[in-house]
C-alpha cells in the first residue's frame, strides 16, 4: 500500500513538472539527449524531495 502511494506521487510529480513548469518547457528547447534527461531528473528529484521533506 505505501509503495503505491509513492508511486502515485512520483508520477504525480512527473507530470506537473513535465506538463506545468515552464522552466521544463524552456529546457526543451536548449538540451537534447542524455543533458536534458539527466537535467528532467534532477528537476523530478528535487520535487520529491520537496513533496516527502527527505
Amino acid at each position: 500500500q505505501p509503495v503505491q502511494r509513492v508511486h502515485d506521487e512520483v508520477e504525480f510529480a512527473i507530470n506537473c513538472y513535465r506538463y506545468h513548469t515552464p522552466a521544463g518547457m524552456d529546457m526543451e528547447k536548449e538540451v537534447q539527449g542524455e543533458d536534458r534527461l539527466n537535467l528532467e531528473l534532477q528537476c523530478i528529484k528535487q520535487a520529491l524531495v520537496k513533496q516527502f521533506d527527505l
